[in-house]
């Protein structure tokens, strides 16, 4: 009689052990908090292009919306955006790339933090990734 009872509660265990186990197939969940403040980022493969963000949300902020402006090259021209975690968007609003969506991530395990954004090829504008590194 106990061993009727003993392996229905041994076989209960092992599949409750093997269901609760951490399956390798799902993605990591983002939950980087980036720091876009007004600080000057610098292209990593061009120290004289800049880019600012301005109107950022507070620290802390896992999401939000900024404008921001990159200066110092021929594809100046201010834009808006938003970011969720490690993802980011943004818009220019004027100059060469007007109206052209970049996207990419923000590496905030680098030293320093990097921002790699891309954008496909439109029409005559081929396509353009850039990485800046604050």
């Amino acid at each position: 009689m106990k061993n009727l009872i003993l392996f229905p509660l041994l076989m209960l265990n092992f599949l409750m052990i093997t269901s609760c186990s951490k399956s390798t197939d799902q993605p990591a969940t983002d939950t980087y908090i980036p720091d876009l403040s007004a600080a000057q980022w610098t292209n990593v493969n061009d120290a004289a292009d800049l880019i600012f963000f301005f109107n950022t949300p507070p620290a802390g902020s896992a999401s939000g919306t900024f404008s921001g402006n990159r200066n110092g090259t021929a594809n100046s021209g201010g834009f808006t955006g938003s970011y969720t975690n490690s993802a980011i968007q943004l818009v220019f609003t004027d100059g060469v790339n007007k109206s052209r969506t970049f996207t990419g991530k923000i590496n905030g395990a680098n030293n320093p933090v990097i921002i790699t954004i891309t954008t496909p090829a439109s029409g005559a504008n081929p396509a353009i990734t850039l990485s800046f590194k604050r």
